[in-house]
């Protein structure tokens, strides 16, 4: 009897604590263009999605569905940019993809400080999403998913797709 007390009472800190973070995570995304989070899409467009020509071959699979997802739910059809050292060019938002040390956009909001990553560094497969105000010149916002490594970094993507209705499944 105690052994099994014993079982249950991790198991279900452990489910306890995943319905506690979805919860606090379904919070990024909006459908309210004036809330600080993420819209899929506003007047007319999708913001674009950069990755870094340098990513992982599976992250461009995972952000081409990504924006076969934010299409299935907004219609519009975010524009996917392979960027290395330039700047985004001006846009209202954009999507920062990326691995830590794999996407020159990222490391560099995190060595000017913008994104916060200790939680990620040295980890494996997990991620961050941050909403960053004006993280270059003539970008108002950025959704930034960033990842420790590979999967961590996949499991950011298709986050962002649960949280705006599409299944990843």
């Amino acid at each position: 009897m105690n052994k099994v007390n014993i079982y249950l009472v991790p198991f279900s800190l452990l489910i306890g604590g995943s319905i506690a973070t979805a919860q606090m995570l379904s919070s990024y995304v909006s459908t309210d263009p004036a809330a600080n989070g993420f819209t899929p899409s506003e007047n007319g467009s999708a913001p674009p999605i950069y990755y870094d020509q340098e990513e992982y071959k599976p992250i461009v699979t995972a952000v081409n569905d990504l924006q076969r997802d934010i299409m299935a739910v907004s219609v519009f059809r975010p524009d996917v940019k392979a960027c290395s050292n330039a700047f985004p060019p001006s846009n209202k938002e954009i999507i920062i993809v990326g691995t830590i040390g794999k996407n020159k956009l990222i490391d560099q909001l995190i060595q000017e400080g913008r994104i916060v990553v200790e939680g990620l560094k040295g980890c494996w497969e997990t991620f961050s999403i941050q909403m960053i105000k004006q993280p270059f010149t003539g970008i108002e916002k950025a959704l930034v998913i960033a990842g420790s490594d590979l999967r961590g970094t996949l499991y950011g993507i298709y986050d962002i797709s649960k949280n705006i209705g599409v299944s990843p499944w």
